[in-house]
């Protein structure tokens, strides 16, 4: 990964990041889908996933084949397997505490999910949130009592590991054998409000631009 002005641009195996920062102008641009096959970097070295952070994650499905629905007129239609995907990134807040889902949007052959791992979440009552969509939104927490453990804090990986691990099973029990994520992901550790209102607007926009995405491979 390369820290790039105040970001950090993930280039894990996943190869389906559709934007990075150019290192010139210091702006998004769209990444050739070959270019982005050619990337086989681990994730950066001697950084803590487990830190507060918001990362956004983007995981496609495996060869980009089209498994959760479609994009009509410019609007993601979810199939039930596209809800089932919905559902588990759902219940990453609900099984993890301290995990916080600012946005997130879910394509007919990839995932883009902005989230934060803040240890100051836990404890904090969930029914008083809204879609918070600002860096440092999340820092209404109240304290964990004295007396209540704190849970271990997973790293990313683990995290969206347990996100990839029950969705695929949920998929197949629902009988798509076929399905398989792609092994790994794409991160970005979005440090700056501008470039997480670029993201976060990007993410809303997905579906709009569906047709010009380079991940828009055809089945």
């Amino acid at each position: 990964m390369t820290r790039i002005g105040h970001s950090v641009v993930g280039t894990g195996r996943d190869l389906s990041l559709p934007m990075l920062l150019s290192p010139k102008t210091n702006h998004y641009h769209l990444f050739q889908l070959n270019q982005m096959k050619k990337r086989k970097l681990n994730r950066l070295n001697n950084f803590d996933y487990r830190t507060q952070t918001v990362y956004f994650v983007t995981t496609n499905t495996h060869q980009f084949k089209h498994h959760f629905g479609k994009v009509v007129k410019g609007k993601m239609n979810l199939n039930s397997f596209g809800e089932i995907v919905q559902n588990q990134l759902l219940w990453l807040e609900e099984n993890y505490s301290y995990v916080h889902l600012h946005n997130y949007v879910i394509m007919p052959n990839h995932v883009h999910i902005l989230l934060e791992i803040n240890q100051g979440l836990i404890g904090r009552d969930r029914s008083l949130d809204s879609r918070d969509r600002s860096l440092g939104s999340t820092d209404r927490s109240r304290p964990v009592p004295t007396d209540a453990p704190i849970p271990k804090i997973k790293s990313l990986s683990s995290i969206i590991g347990a996100f990839k691990t029950t969705s695929s099973k949920q998929i197949h029990l629902n009988g798509n054998l076929d399905f398989n994520w792609h092994r790994s992901f794409h991160d970005v550790i979005v440090d700056d409000e501008i470039a997480f209102n670029k993201i976060n607007c990007y993410i809303n926009e997905n579906p709009l631009k569906w047709k010009l995405d380079k991940l828009n491979v055809s089945e």
